[in-house]
């Protein structure tokens, strides 16, 4: 094997690629919704779990942590979006 097979098959860079994409895309398509009406997003943990899945812990900042519709938006909106997306991800809870 040569260094780059050794790179292309490195879990640990898997992880953080998977990883990566995921804080772009929240980046790309969460956190522009949410600025518009005053809020934003926090990733405060990402959790690997036995199974191999992800636990993302966020916290919702600025006008979004005193929205009574964050429980909607966390729901129906941010973790639906990041499952759909990232099979990996088993749940997103908000901290």
């Amino acid at each position: 094997m040569n260094d780059k097979e050794d790179l292309e098959s490195n879990p640990v860079i898997e992880e953080q690629e998977k990883l990566e994409q995921l804080y772009t895309f929240i980046d790309q398509k969460i956190r522009p919704s949410l600025n518009l009406d005053g809020g934003d997003i926090i990733v405060q943990a990402t959790n690997k779990l036995p199974n191999s899945n992800y636990e993302i812990l966020v916290q919702l900042v600025g006008a979004c942590s005193s929205c009574p519709s964050s429980t909607f938006t966390m729901q129906m909106g941010i973790e639906r979006a990041l499952k759909q997306n990232f099979p990996w991800v088993q749940s997103v809870s908000q901290v």
